[in-house]
């Protein structure tokens, strides 16, 4: 009995002495973190020389403001169905894309000459920089169009109503059909309606077109249209009314290209095009592609989901219910969100119910790690500014970004909002996601597309996203929202857009708990060391 009781006490000591080198051990790693933190920042604000303001042509792309007059309708969850696995057509073309950090384009021939167009499904019109167009201001080195080197080339005159539904000439003094549109972006573009044979892939028709005569980015400051890569647009929006006739109605280009080929092809049975096409966009710099007439099943992984669109069908919008922060931390918005998938848009934008608590989110859990994650000076990632020594060990610990559409939920991770990008030389890093003056909407960008494949079914007014082949994005459906964790107030998850989109300061909490390599800890570290020696304590007590 004595043997026994000798032996327990010495495990009880041998177990004391193991407790209190762990317990200097944790108060070391906690030391640790905290210095390395600091340096970390150090080494930061000396790189953070090189930050510059985002030049305004590599900035947001192009959203039409026609898209704002919408009616509000409740999210709809989405259809638990997996049709991917039907091609629904025998003609499926490939086209590849080209990208930089900011754009996706496709090269077509208009005319015979060579283009390169900005893939847009955020707007319809089909639009390319004429000779004498000293506002466009292009890059690349393919020539401004010339109507008078393709002999099928027309400009429409705006007396023949069959050429011009509006009657609306360009100005006083010339005879061409006048279109007009203004994006959110700021981008202003006007010109004339032209027709000419143009040629996507195998794909060709005799389309009209609106070939500018002036551009401009208005409050951007700049007179570019697109940067470096592009030369003009391509929408590939609904060709409803509202979207279609900026005055003038126009056919969208993708409708005339789909209807010539179905029309030429009339005999051969199931040899047609559906009204379908989608997009494969990979990472920053290597080339996606786009899909016509139907699915490419090489394209994707696992089930490929389809969520219903929202009327009325001007955009490819759906009901956006909630953003979880590393599948723990939700951010729901207090009224429908209506977010349009627009590959015309570099960034992610969110209303101030949406982005307030996210940019609080971040600036409370890693304004340590760079001083760019820190709000609150006007020069921060959140302003628009980007910076250097953004590494990617730096990016690792950042965490997942899932967008719930209903029970269907769209995961990216944070390399999809962290833009590598060369701006006046330097190698930089960008937020891409921002702020939003629209409290029911929201616009998800290039920074959401990449590594999903996206199906734009305009038959059944729906849409389908699946993983694309050698992506890490994560898709699945009956995601249930998780609760909000109790150690956050109620306020900084479940968000109110005021007026200005604002919430009020004060109600988010500001301290750090969480930190995504698998290490938690409050603003206090001593805690967890708290913790160890009432262990030894109560070891202690024992002993005795």
């Amino acid at each position: 009995m004595m043997y026994h009781h000798t032996m327990y006490s010495y495990s009880l000591f041998i177990n004391l002495i193991i407790v209190i080198i762990a317990s200097f051990h944790v108060v070391g790693i906690m030391g640790d973190v905290s210095s390395s933190s600091s340096s970390s920042r150090v080494v930061s604000v000396s790189l953070s020389v090189s930050r510059v303001r985002m030049a305004a042509e590599a900035t947001i792309s192009h959203r039409n403001n026609e898209g704002r007059m919408i009616t509000k309708a409740r999210p709809v969850s989405p259809r638990s169905t997996t049709l991917g696995r039907d091609t629904r057509s025998d003609a499926t073309m490939t086209v590849p894309l080209l990208s930089n950090y900011f754009m996706y384009v496709v090269d077509v021939l208009v005319g015979g000459q060579p283009f390169r167009l900005h893939v847009d499904t955020g707007s319809s019109l089909t639009a390319i920089p004429t000779q004498g167009c000293a506002s466009c201001d292009k890059d690349t080195p393919n020539p401004y169009y010339g109507s008078q080197i393709s002999p099928q080339s027309m400009i429409h005159n705006c007396s023949i109503a069959a050429q011009c539904s509006s009657g609306r000439c360009m100005n006083a003094t010339s005879s061409g059909c006048l279109f007009e549109t203004e994006y959110v972006s700021g981008v202003r573009l006007e010109g004339i309606i032209i027709s000419d044979i143009i040629t996507l892939g195998t794909l060709q028709a005799y389309s009209p077109f609106g070939g500018l005569t002036f551009t401009s980015l208005g409050d951007q400051g700049s007179t570019s249209f697109v940067s470096p890569l592009g030369d003009g647009i391509m929408g590939l929006a609904y060709g409803s009314r509202a979207m279609s006739c900026q005055p003038s109605c126009v056919t969208p280009l993708l409708d005339i290209l789909i209807s010539t080929y179905n029309d030429e092809n009339a005999n051969g049975g199931s040899n047609t095009l559906s009204d379908i096409f989608a997009l494969g966009l990979a990472s920053y710099v290597d080339m996606g592609f786009m899909d016509i007439g139907g699915v490419n099943e090489s394209a994707f992984v696992g089930p490929l989901h389809y969520l219903p669109l929202l009327a009325p069908y001007n955009f490819y919008d759906l009901g956006l219910t909630a953003v979880i922060i590393d599948g723990y931390f939700p951010i729901q918005p207090n009224m429908n969100i209506r977010a349009a998938i627009d590959s015309g848009t570099s960034y992610i934008l969110l209303p101030g119910s949406l982005y307030d608590p996210l940019e609080s989110f971040f600036n409370s859990r890693f304004c340590s790690l760079h001083e760019g994650f820190c709000s609150g000076n006007g020069d921060s990632l959140y302003d628009g500014y980007c910076y250097s020594g953004i590494t990617t060990q730096i990016t690792r610990r950042l965490p997942t970004l899932s967008f719930l559409f209903g029970t269907l939920s769209v995961t990216i991770p944070a390399t999809n909002y962290i833009i590598p990008a060369i701006i006046n030389g330097h190698s930089l890093s960008c937020f891409a996601i921002s702020y939003f003056n629209d409290p029911t909407h929201a616009i998800l960008g290039d920074s959401f597309f990449r590594g999903n494949y996206l199906v734009f079914d305009r038959e059944e007014n729906q849409l389908g996203i699946a993983k694309l082949v050698g992506s890490s994005n994560t898709i699945a459906n009956d995601t249930i929202v998780p609760p909000i964790p109790s150690d956050i107030t109620t306020g900084y998850a479940t968000s109110s857009a005021s007026t200005s989109g604002r919430p009020p300061s004060g109600s988010v909490s500001d301290s750090p708990r969480f930190i995504n390599t698998g290490i938690f800890f409050s603003s206090a570290p001593s805690s967890l060391a708290l913790e160890s020696w009432v262990i030894m304590l109560v070891l202690l007590w024992k002993l005795l």
